[in-house]
């Protein structure tokens, strides 16, 4: 599996599948036996009992770093299958805590504006997957309760809609994958924050394609409160005074 494919998966799952957090859970079919027997294993799991229940026959359960061994292990999204199609343990990929699969990335730095797509971010007991354009996608109990897409800052701030003080500590390349170059056409750029993140970090040259481009995508985030930022950042880059 490539870095795009990869992201492609995770992407997929916190857009397209009702999912809740449960501690130990690498894609287990949501219902209320899968629940129980992930309480009997870990009694801290009674805290997002509540949640798990709203997708109980409809949906799947995620830790941080169970959602990226699923992927890795070939979650399908089959609800029949105990593991959404996941083969535990499989692929050559062990199973391991969020720590660990730091120690084992290659290129492992703190240093966030080099960051390439598909590679993990961490902060201790905690790992997500860098989908580009300031994006992860992460399995957490914050916010929504499941796998869902957050903001990253060029400090590694993690945030989504504004909210949320942690801040992610390193990121590296996963020794599974092969990373290509992403390219807007195997991953889309859909938003303003999407171009001016990568304008900030050195993949566009400023011509006049480009700047149009970005401009357009920021027109249509007017009524986004980060309009003004973003487009302020752009207008900068353009005069060459970012």
């Amino acid at each position: 599996m490539n870095n795009i494919e990869f992201v492609n998966k995770a992407k997929n799952i916190a857009e397209n599948y009702k999912t809740a957090y449960v501690w130990g859970a690498f894609g287990f079919t949501a219902n209320a036996a899968n629940m129980q027997r992930l309480i009997d294993q870990y009694s801290k799991n009674n805290q997002y009992l509540a949640r798990a229940r709203q997708i109980y026959g409809n949906g799947f359960f995620f830790d941080c770093v169970g959602l990226i061994k699923s992927i890795l292990w070939g979650f399908s999204g089959n609800k029949n299958a105990t593991y959404g199609g996941a083969k535990y343990a499989s692929n050559g990929v062990n199973d391991i805590s969020a720590d660990q699969m730091i120690n084992i990335c290659k290129g492992v730095s703190t240093d966030f504006k080099n960051i390439e797509v598909g590679e993990v971010v961490w902060l201790p007991g905690h790992i997500g997957i860098y989908i580009g354009g300031g994006k992860v996608v992460e399995a957490t109990p914050a916010w929504s309760g499941g796998v869902q897409i957050s903001d990253i800052s060029t400090s590694g701030k993690r945030t989504k809609n504004g909210v949320g003080t942690a801040v992610w500590k390193k990121h590296g390349k996963l020794p599974y994958l092969t990373y290509e170059k992403a390219t807007e056409g195997k991953i889309k750029l859909e938003t303003g924050n999407d171009i001016v993140w990568e304008l900030m970090n050195g993949k566009y040259k400023i011509e006049i394609n480009e700047v149009e481009r970005a401009v357009k995508a920021l027109d249509k985030a007017k009524a986004n409160s980060e309009f003004c930022s973003l487009y302020w950042i752009l207008y900068k880059l353009v005069n060459g005074n970012g």
